[in-house]
């Protein structure tokens, strides 16, 4: 009989699980559903194509690609960029000019200093010149190398970067980067966060010799593995028409698969050697199960199957995120808009945590002479507030930051509640339960975002490799 795998969910971790399934195993010997509750896979991937009033298709120049979920990724992990070429995608890469960044302190707009790598300041030039630290910070931050390296347990990001380079460095330059991206460093655990500049400091005894060793090292072996090249070496990109269109190729590139929207798992229990997947009004016998979903979602369908399992998949704490997207005519908005954005330290007063400004990273996203921005709200009062208070809290902040006036000609707000997974003090010990847990049961497996690393590449790479174990327990190839 024909092994069955059913995947649960069907936002990226599901898709490309599901196709490296069947990339790997004929229809004829391999029967995959993936189940989505919603009525769209993606997830949070979800792009808004909204035509010009000259009826000119959005991504011409003459209408918008709006991102409601994450709006590129990081090039420098393969994972995405070499599942592009694999799907015949070419990678749109982000401006490389400019590629300033700005960060907001005390109303006022400063750039980003040059050689930020991996969140540690790299080129000593670029520090030494900037305004946004004192001449005390500047060089307690040079003074980096000296610091011995912390030999001791877990540490916050705070205080594992802030011992590094001093609390000014970290507080202005550190911060904003990563809460963006990660959440608050006072609460993130270094080890499950930021493993790879714990590993580097214990290797080099410094992460500043150990960027430098990396630049003497440079240039780095050309990528291979189906990878398309991104022109300019940007760090980041997206795909033309937006990410969604990676979801729409991904879909079309399942043959034999069956992918179910509206299909709310309720439970998954043993059957037999095997694990019986009950809906709303049936019950799917599976050979495997691969659960791509959340944390948060997934330990209430495996609570009644091991509540030691669903315990610290529970644990493990999700933010909430809103975005506001605006677009204002060209000639509304005073600032030359040289950059890619700017950031928030979050000891700065106000709601806001970042501004993306969409038409200087990627081309083709908004009708000419518009400039559009994507605001970063912090979690979590504002995922409860209502869209015109949050498109009213944008206004007054582009006012303030880049003198915007007059009416947005569009205004979007997305909502993701208990959306971005943080990963606390704790998360690896957490981790290891879970997989402790998952050795327990045979045929049992977890991709997603929630456990090791939350971007888009690392969603990937998860979901392959969880593939690769589901086609081992089946014994295929």
């Amino acid at each position: 009989m024909t092994p069955h795998v059913v995947i649960v969910g069907g936002g990226v971790s599901g898709l490309a699980a599901a196709r490296a399934l069947r990339a790997a195993v004929p229809e004829a010997h391999l029967t995959v559903t993936v189940l989505e509750a919603s009525a769209r896979v993606g997830g949070k991937v979800r792009t808004e194509r909204v035509p010009g009033a000259d009826g000119q298709g959005a991504g011409d120049g003459g209408g918008y690609v709006l991102e409601h979920g994450p709006d590129l990724f990081l090039t420098r992990k393969p994972d995405v960029a070499a599942l592009c070429g694999a799907l015949g995608l070419a990678l749109e890469p982000t401006t490389t000019q400019p590629r300033r960044t700005y960060v907001l302190r005390q109303g006022r707009l400063f750039e980003m200093p040059e050689g930020l790598s991996g969140l540690v300041p790299a080129r000593i030039g670029p520090l030494l010149r900037s305004p946004l630290l004192s001449w005390r910070g500047r060089l307690r931050a040079l003074a980096e190398p000296l610091v011995p390296a912390w030999r001791g347990g877990d540490l916050t990001v705070e205080r594992f970067l802030a011992r590094r380079m001093g609390a000014e460095a970290y507080n202005t330059l550190v911060a904003p980067l990563l809460s963006g991206v990660y959440g608050d460093g006072a609460v993130l655990s270094t080890d499950a966060t930021v493993p790879e500049l714990r590993a580097l400091e214990q290797r080099h005894g410094s992460l500043g010799r150990a960027f430098w060793a990396q630049r003497r090292a440079a240039p780095a072996a050309p990528a291979s593995g189906g990878e398309p090249a991104v022109r300019g070496g940007t760090a980041f990109a997206s795909v033309p028409g937006g990410l969604e269109t990676l979801v729409e190729r991904l879909r079309a590139d399942l043959p034999g698969v069956t992918v179910r929207t509206g299909a709310p798992v309720r439970r998954i229990a043993r059957d037999g050697a095997g694990y019986a997947v009950e809906l709303d009004a049936e019950t799917l016998r599976a050979d495997a199960v691969l659960v791509a979903l959340p944390a948060n979602a997934a330990a209430p369908l495996l609570a009644g199957l091991d509540g030691d399992l669903a315990a610290p998949l529970a644990a493990i704490p999700h933010e909430g995120v809103a975005l506001a997207t605006l677009a204002f005519a060209r000639a509304d908005v005073p600032h030359p808009l040289d950059a890619h954005g700017y950031l928030v330290p979050p000891n700065e007063t106000g709601a806001v945590r970042a501004v993306t400004w969409t038409t200087s990273k990627f081309s083709g996203r908004a009708p000419d002479g518009v400039a559009l921005f994507r605001l970063f709200f912090r979690a979590p009062g504002a995922v409860g507030e209502a869209d015109d208070v949050l498109v009213a809290r944008a206004s007054d902040e582009l006012a303030r930051t880049l003198g915007a006036r007059g009416t947005p000609l569009l205004t979007r707000v997305s909502r993701w509640p208990a959306g971005l997974p943080r990963y606390t003090l704790g998360h690896p010990a957490r981790v290891a339960a879970i997989e402790a847990r998952l050795a327990e049961h045979a045929g049992l497996f977890l991709a997603g975002p929630s456990l090791r690393g939350a971007g888009l590449p690392d969603a990937v790479r998860q979901s392959h490799a969880a593939a690769h174990a589901v086609l081992a327990f089946l014994s295929l190839p």
